[in-house]
């Protein structure tokens, strides 16, 4: 959302995200994480793409 972009840093986001995370029962966390897992290389590829736009 454009309006908002100076809104939250990008290490405001992680905060307030890993916050909310800490709030989910055990067994939501663990699902989560292995989403995370099996989606790390894409994410990554991702990350990566990103990053060349900001160059």
């Amino acid at each position: 959302m454009p309006r908002f972009a100076t809104a939250l840093s990008d290490r405001d986001i992680v905060d307030v995200l890993s916050y909310i995370k800490s709030t989910w029962p055990a067994d939501i966390r663990a699902r989560q994480d292995e989403i995370n897992r099996l989606y790390a290389t894409q994410n990554a590829a991702v990350r990566d793409l990103l990053d060349l736009g900001r160059s």
